[in-house]
């Protein structure tokens, strides 16, 4: 069957979110609290304070997705529509004793069922094959066999050849 594809682009953003941690340090002056007349009160001194600090922060990604995609074409649709001119121009060839038009209307049913068969027979070949699914591909009657190239190289005695297996295939 034929296969037409299209490549669609197009451009897609997502916001995702992330934690960013950062440490930050702050001084603070420390005093003791006594009363206002007390000199010891002047002395003071300085803390470090550590903070982890955890920001989330959104970050819009963009990216390209290229999407191919494929429809199967004209060839179903040929095949429907040759079916249904060639039953058209039977019932019109009864109708009116055409006989010729009769005719040209079961070659027509007949073509376009040759059509719609070559089609499917076609597309399970390329698209469904065992050979596709890693199996053995189908062996048909009257066609030779594959060469696996291996022929002869058996355990001793496995080949039973009467030359000893120097001949060729």
């Amino acid at each position: 069957m034929a296969l037409v594809c299209t490549e669609i682009t197009e451009w897609i953003e997502e916001k995702v979110s992330k934690p960013v941690e950062e440490w930050e340090e702050r001084q603070e002056q420390r005093c003791k609290k006594r009363p206002w007349y007390d000199p010891r009160r002047w002395l003071c001194w300085l803390v470090t304070i550590l903070v982890k600090v955890v920001r989330w922060v959104v970050v819009t990604v963009g990216k390209w997705v290229v999407r191919t995609v494929c429809k199967i074409v004209t060839v179903v649709v040929e095949a429907v529509v040759e079916i249904v001119a060639g039953l058209w121009d039977v019932v019109v060839g009864i109708v009116t004793l055409d006989w010729r038009r009769i005719l040209d209307g079961l070659l027509r049913i007949g073509l376009g069922l040759v059509l719609g068969a070559k089609a499917t027979w076609d597309y399970v070949v390329a698209h469904l094959s065992p050979q596709c699914l890693g199996a053995r591909p189908i062996i048909i009657l009257g066609a030779p066999a594959p060469r696996t190239g291996t022929e002869g190289t058996g355990p001793v005695g496995a080949n039973l050849s009467p030359d000893g297996g120097r001949s060729t295939l």
